[in-house]
């Protein structure tokens, strides 16, 4: 096994892998990279939402789903997946 490609990141999270996009999920941010290319992963763009605490991520189609236990009460966030 080899590495074929990196990208710097700025906020370690939850991985959530679907299409040819990779989500990390973390408190607060959601960052979206393209990842169709392997040799050259790179940074699309980050969602910002402060009010979400996420408890765990996942993908289904095109949406993305992020379970929220911020604020002590749970939610689950769908986020549509637009590259």
């Amino acid at each position: 096994m080899s590495i074929v490609g990196s990208v710097g990141i700025s906020r370690v999270g939850k991985l959530v892998v679907t299409q040819a996009c990779a989500f990390i999920v973390s408190s607060g941010y959601i960052d979206l990279y393209d990842v169709g290319t392997p040799s050259a992963p790179a940074f699309i763009t980050a969602v910002s939402d402060s009010a979400m605490s996420p408890s765990g991520a996942s993908a289904a189609g095109d949406v993305l789903l992020v379970s929220d236990g911020g604020g002590g009460s749970g939610k689950l966030r769908c986020y549509r997946i637009l590259k």
